[in-house]
């Protein structure tokens, strides 16, 4: 473990009875374990000296806070607050299941098994020189099985595909639901051309509106080299994209010693605009049809893409978007044939699990049926 924790590696481990309340284990005979990084939290552990149960700081279902503001706006200030920057991964942890029955060992290097429950900010990559991990298919691709059938794969540190078994039925950790991380309206994953994704826009401001003077408002999430073609085909400004800030200039983790700001506005929390305010910008043309259009960041930086992803579809919420088109993860270096290794078992597995978890497995794509 000293090579993940303190970090976001979170191990699913039998309970051993009569050391935990069963109201922090929702009646499982299993317990979800992490050791986190943040300075201030392990502080704030070191002074209570006991373990701490902590589920997440958002409505269940809703996109994870990523920031003190998020917190503050989902508890209308219900709740205090420890100010501790901007989320530096973005993406909650990796959970790995550690309690697979001896039958599913198999004989691969001597190095014991492990499920995967929920990809997150340890790359599955990065396990695999210490265990074998089985991925369900379920839920890590647009175009992947949605059921309770599906299967999962096992790997192994060459990569090989080695064994199937079903996928756990009954959720065992935090964003096992069907629809997860969801914004409040409804999201499609786009899965096509440029082309294609200026099409289903069209087609989404044909939707009645729902303000009073009936303009229809449309949200897109893409990539800056996707965004940028889109504004030249639609006939908006390039400016009418807004654009995260590199993952190297973000200043991600703690703030520097000092009292917390005064206010509780995102100018007041956010370093540089990290996580920038959207907007809604009418068509030059038809001011009836808006278009909040945000970048992820370049197609082949997943690290602004996962550390951006909750912030960004908490602003199409905060702007009253009335539908939610994304770019198919899988699609997104399509227009630049950027490489796509770190989508296989990388941070962007992550990524393309949230997608599919916020689309509730909504996929349109191109020359499929519509």
């Amino acid at each position: 473990m000293p090579s993940f924790w303190p970090g976001p590696l979170t191990l699913i481990l039998p309970i051993r009875p009569g050391t935990l309340s069963h109201l922090t284990t929702a009646g499982l005979s299993t317990v979800g374990v992490r050791q986190v990084a943040h300075p201030i939290t392990q502080k704030l552990l070191e002074m209570v000296d006991i373990p701490v149960a902590a589920p997440s700081a958002n409505v269940s279902g809703r996109p994870s806070p990523t920031c003190a503001q998020h917190v503050l706006d989902d508890y209308d200030g219900a709740v205090p607050v420890l100010e501790g920057g901007v989320s530096g991964v973005g993406v909650e942890s990796t959970i790995v299941d550690c309690t697979l029955p001896a039958s599913a060992a198999t004989d691969d290097g001597g190095l014991p098994w492990v499920a995967l429950l929920r990809p997150g900010g340890v790359p599955v990559s990065a396990l695999l020189p210490f265990c074998r991990v089985r991925l369900p298919e379920a839920d890590l691709a647009p175009s992947g099985p949605c059921g309770h059938d599906a299967q999962a794969t096992s790997i192994s540190s060459s990569g090989q595909q080695v064994v199937s078994l079903p996928a756990a039925e009954a959720p065992r950790a935090p964003g096992m639901k069907y629809a997860h991380y969801a914004p409040q309206a409804p999201v499609q994953l786009v899965d096509g051309s440029t082309g294609f994704m200026v099409r289903m826009i069209h087609e989404a401001w044909a939707g009645p509106g729902s303000r009073a003077d009936g303009a229809r408002r449309v949200g897109v999430l893409t990539t800056d080299e996707a965004a940028r073609q889109i504004t030249r085909q639609l006939g908006f400004p390039e400016d009418a994209c807004v654009r995260p800030a590199p993952a190297s200039s973000s200043g991600d983790g703690p703030r520097s010693p000092g009292p917390p700001p005064p206010a509780r506005t995102f100018a007041d929390i956010l370093p540089n605009d990290v996580l920038p305010r959207a907007r809604s910008v009418p068509h030059p043309e038809d001011p009836a049809r808006e278009l909040v259009l945000i970048s992820l960041g370049p197609a082949h930086d997943v690290e602004t893409a996962a550390r951006t992803l909750y912030h960004t579809l908490r602003e199409f919420d905060r702007l009253g978007a009335d539908a939610i088109l994304i770019s198919a993860p899988r699609r997104f270096d399509a227009d630049t044939g950027a490489a796509e290794a770190d989508r296989d078992v990388g941070l962007g597995l992550a990524l393309v699990n949230r997608l599919v978890k916020a689309s509730a497995h909504r996929v349109v794509a191109e020359g499929g049926p519509q």
